[in-house]
This record gives structure tokens, sequence and C-alpha cells, in this order.
């Protein structure tokens, strides 16, 4: 189990009717799992959480609760699906299970199903009747077409020896009770196997097994309809055909994924060749390295002046890049070094440039001519000398300036790359592919969903306005021909 399970995190979803005090403590539940193992301990904190009848204390408790109790799996095999384990349709109220009790297990099965989003696996039992097991009706209650019901038959092991035939052909499809998806054959594990820890792969050893014996050989199975590895299998699929249905967000992310890496002719040629050359809407790579380029153009030649730079960043970059900037200057960058030699001598040059040239025309006549003597060098000497004058206060604004100068230029490369890598990129690109996944899609509410996808109001109303034409088209023609 170790090698197939990474980790496995059991959280619990407080209802919208609970208390703030009682979420906030539902919240606040965590385990960490190495393996399965540790699910009974789960259950029975949970169920103690959620105040469950047969936990703790019994008087005034439920026997169910509205709560989800979120156990996330992540390994290396495992496909994204969110399964909700509901549970089963109480037909008469008893003792254990009172009129509350139906009234609220209807409701949260009922809840679940009547969201179009929501794949139903109607589970019903091999030793029990068909027709008394409820969960098939009420699943074509909430879905009339059948578009999403997946019929499940376990415990097949438990049926009575020479009525295989009849659970052959309800898993086959060909009983008076089908669905438009049809039914999948299982054989879970026994609670002894259970209790013993049975790993996957021995579960799928003993479902070939089963099966494999002439009761079951000789009914001529579909065998992609047979065990849980085929049920995996179809279900990846249908989630995906679903999801891409309900909102077409497969294709959004393939295409997001394409701009941002600059493969235009891989997902769809259609959609990233625009009949413009000049026009690059669509290819978003393209265009946020232009920007990118604008960007660090601006700054080159506007960075210095830091009142316009602020005005034109100011929607685009984080400020905690610009507070960085305001604190303490640092860098450990050798260019840093370079830049301060070459800025003191470059200052240097010009005022040796400015005072060698005033002594030419001033004192020279314009004309300089000096032999290799003692007298001669000495008075060019002295000529300078007189022209050196220090100020202590220019030469500190001098040397500050040249400083922060050369920490700017280095700074000026360091701040550009970081908007362009961890502004941009990380934290305004990077998820773009995610926006409509799956896995943020399942997460969505229905109200979410419409404020997402829904049409505007105004072309609702268009709509039905020429409905209603048709209609009173469709009437007249009626009328007409009548």
């Amino acid at each position: 189990m170790g090698s197939e399970v990474h980790r496995i995190t059991a959280t619990v979803i407080p209802h919208v009717s609970r208390t703030p005090a009682e979420k906030e403590g539902f919240r606040a539940y965590r385990r960490d799992l190495d393996d399965f193992h540790g699910l009974p301990t789960v259950l029975a904190e949970a169920a103690e959480l959620m105040q469950i009848r047969g936990h703790g204390k019994e008087c005034g408790r439920a026997a169910f609760a509205a709560d989800v109790l979120r156990i996330e799996v992540v390994g290396k095999r495992g496909l994204y699906l969110t399964v909700v384990d509901l549970p089963g349709l109480i037909a008469v109220p008893n003792e254990e299970q009172t009129e509350e009790d139906l009234e609220l297990v209807i409701n949260l099965v009922d809840r679940y199903l009547e969201n179009s989003r929501t794949i139903i696996l109607a589970v019903v039992q091999a030793n029990n009747d068909i027709a008394n097991q409820g969960i098939i009706q009420r699943a074509r209650q909430f879905d009339k077409a059948g578009e999403r019901t997946l019929g499940i038959i376990t415990k097949a092991d438990m049926i009575n020896k020479g009525t295989e035939g009849r659970i052959a052909l309800l898993a086959k499809n060909q009983d008076t009770t089908k669905l438009k998806l049809g039914y999948f054959l299982l054989k879970n594990p026994s609670p002894a196997q259970l209790e013993k820890g049975i790993t996957l792969a021995e579960r799928k050893m003993e479902e070939i097994k089963f099966f494999n014996t002439p009761e079951w050989r000789d009914r001529q199975l579909d065998l992609s309809r047979v065990g849980i590895d085929a049920l995996r299998t179809l279900l990846q699929t249908l989630l995906d055909r679903h999801i891409e249905k309900e909102l077409p967000s497969m294709r959004f992310h393939r295409l997001v994924e394409a701009a941002l890496n600059g493969n235009y002719h891989e997902a769809d040629m259609e959609f990233f060749d625009a009949s413009d050359p000049l026009d690059e809407s669509t290819r978003l790579r393209a265009v946020v390295h232009c920007l990118n380029q604008k960007f660090a153009t601006d700054i080159h030649l506007y960075g210095a002046k830091q009142a316009r730079v602020l005005d034109e960043l100011e929607q685009l970059i984080a400020e905690r890049l610009l507070d960085d900037e305001k604190r303490q200057p640092i860098t450990y960058n050798h260019y840093y070094t370079d830049n301060i030699q070459n800025a003191r001598q470059e200052s240097t040059r010009k005022a040796l440039e400015q005072i060698v040239n005033g002594a030419v025309n001033e004192d020279w006549h314009g004309v300089i001519h000096i032999t290799n003597t003692a007298g001669e060098i000495d008075r060019l000497l002295t000529t300078l000398g007189k022209r050196v004058i220090v100020n202590m206060e220019d030469q500190a604004c001098a040397e500050a300036r040249g400083g922060l100068d050369a920490y700017y230029k280095v700074a000026m490369k360091t701040f550009v790359d970081n908007v362009c890598r961890q502004v941009i990129e990380r934290h305004i690109l990077a998820n773009l592919p995610d926006i409509f996944s799956p896995e943020m899609v399942s997460r969505f509410s229905d109200e979410e969903l419409l404020r997402i996808a829904a049409e505007p109001e105004t072309q609702k109303e268009q709509r039905a306005k020429l409905l209603n034409i048709i209609e009173g088209l469709q009437n007249s023609i009626r009328e007409l021909r009548g």
C-alpha cells in the first residue's frame, strides 16, 4: 500500500446549518495517514465530532449528519475523482432510524443527485431484487436523459446459487431495468479481508478469480464492464466528458497552455491563426514578451524618475517589490563594484580633461608644447594645480551619487527580472491553465458557475422573445392549415 499511496488526509467540511463555533471546530479537524489502516479511527473521531448516534453519548443524537468527512488520497496511479459516499435510502423508519433521519438522508441524497455536474453511481445489491431498491427510480427523477447515471452491482458473491443468470442479464443491461450508461459488476472484499488489510493488487486478483469461475464465465459477460479497474477507467472518461460538456474547460486548459508555451500550432491552429498578421491577441506568450520588453525599455529610459515609474507600474506590479526597494540598499553582485570603479574613472577623466583644457586655453594661449625638462614639467604641474579646487560637500555628493547610480544599474536589472519572473510569470500567468481545470470546476458552487458561464440577462430576454415569436408563428401555421 505504501508504494501505491503517497498521502491520505482526512478533514471535515461542516454543513451550512452549523453554528460559527461548530464550523470552527470542524475545520480544525485534520488527520494525516500513511495508509488506510487508520481510517476506522478517523471515522470514529468524525462521527463523535458530528455527534452521530453510536459514538459517545446516545441521548439526543441523530443517526446521520449533513456534514462531510473528506478523505483525500494522493498516489502514483490515482485518477482525479471526487467520490461522495452517501448513506443508503431508508425505506421504513424504526427505533434506530427515525423519521427525521429518513428526511435528512433523502434531502442529502437529493442535493447531490439534482446537481447536473454529479455522475450518479447507483449502487444496487445483487442479493436484493432491484425493484425493491429505490436509488434507480430516484436517479431517473433527477437524470431523466440518463446521461449521468451508472449502475453498480455489488455483493455478487452473496446471491443464491443458480441466480447468476438473472444478475448477468442486469449486468449486460438486458433486464427490464435498463440504464443508458449500463451497469458494472463488482466483487468487493469481505469484512474479513478488509480486516486483514487486503491490498489493491490482491483485491484485483480476487475479483478476477471470482468472475472466472464457471458460474460467471459461461454467462458471456462484457469484461469491459466487470471489475474495479474497468470501472475506474470508465469513470475518468465519464468525468472528463461530463466536465467538458458542462463547461468547456478542457479546451480552455489546452488553449491556455499552448498560448503560455508558445505552441500555437499544436492545440488549435484556427484559434491562433489570426487573419491580421499584426493581431497577436491570442498569442499570449508573444504578447507577454512584447510587454516585458517594453517594460524593460521604459525602466531603462525613465526608471530613475521615480514618480513616473510608480504611476506607470502601479496597476502592474506587486507592491511588495516596491517596498523592497525602499529598504536599505543591498547587493552582492560584483557588477556593483565594477560600476563604482567605472564611474570614478569617468569622473576623474572628465575633471582632468576640464582642467587641462582650461590650462591650455588660458595659460598656454590655446597651444601647448612641453619639452621633457624639469622646468616645463614643473610649470605644467603648477598650472594644473591652481585649477584643482576640491569642495568637500561637492565631492561627497558626487561620491554618493556615483554609488547610488552604480547600485541603481544593478538593482534595475534585478527589479525588471523580478517583475517579469515573480510577478508576471509566477502570480499572473502560471495559474491561468488551472482557472477552469476539472479540479477547480468541481469546487465551484452553482452560483459561481452561473456567474461565470450563464448568458447575460439581455440575451435571455431576447431568446425568450424570439421563442414567443416562433410559437406564435407555429400556431398561426396550424390555424391556417386547419
